[in-house]
């Protein structure tokens, strides 16, 4: 849209209305503003063979776009089940996370440099440091994270103790998208179901370890 309002642009296609926008009001919003520019620049449709800039389209478009919203909708309700479905199953999506690779197969395998940095912040959790002192030594030490970077916050070191994963465990559902139009994950409390596997990797700490940080961490940070 800044192209066009640069002039760069003079006609946009697009395969449907559906990839377009995500919900109707978007669509028509999106068609005026470039309708009224000093250069006004159409969107051609090709599945529904609409050209924005012809007379007397916006009613149809409008009903269009309503119909493409509504299919989005279902065919996340659909994708939902899916995953429901695939979890229930025990099939997880398992990407690497710190500590944490991924083989030729697919599996989680211990990244043992990174394993340290783990090992070492639940062990100095346990005899007591607080996550900001533990997140002060990292940087001290410049331990750096699965991305390069050597900036710790109490935040990612308490992300990390609470981190089921370092364990063995997976547990899935942790976010989930309630709206298909904005397309925000939320945080799941309870609103949608969570399937946990235990030991379904190697552990880098034992689920003793585990369990007493995470037990400590619920009342003391």
């Amino acid at each position: 849209i800044e192209d066009c309002k640069a002039g760069k642009i003079d006609l946009i296609i697009t395969k449907s209305i559906a990839r377009f926008a995500r919900n109707t009001l978007d669509c028509i919003a999106n068609i005026r503003e470039l309708k009224g520019l000093s250069n006004p620049v159409g969107v051609f449709f090709e599945t529904e063979n609409l050209y924005t800039l012809d007379k007397n389209i916006e009613m149809i478009l409008t009903l269009l776009a309503t119909v493409a919203q509504e299919e989005s909708h279902t065919k996340s309700e659909i994708m939902n089940v899916s995953i429901d479905q695939r979890f229930s199953r025990g099939t997880f999506l398992t990407p690497a996370r710190f500590g944490c690779d991924k083989d030729e197969e697919g599996n989680l395998v211990i990244n043992e440099e990174e394993a340290e940095t783990v090992r070492i912040t639940y062990y100095m959790f346990i005899e007591g440091y607080t996550t900001l002192e533990i997140a002060d030594f990292l940087n001290t030490y410049k331990r750096t994270s699965k991305l390069g970077n050597i900036k710790w916050t109490r935040s990612a070191v308490i992300a990390l103790l609470k981190n089921e994963r370092y364990c063995g465990d997976v547990l899935s559902r942790k976010t989930f998208t309630p709206n298909c139009l904005d397309h925000k994950a939320k945080k799941n409390k309870k609103n949608r179901p969570q399937y946990r596997q235990r030991d379904h990797h190697e552990a880098i700490v034992s689920r003793l370890i585990y369990n007493i940080a995470n037990n400590l961490l619920a009342y003391n940070r």
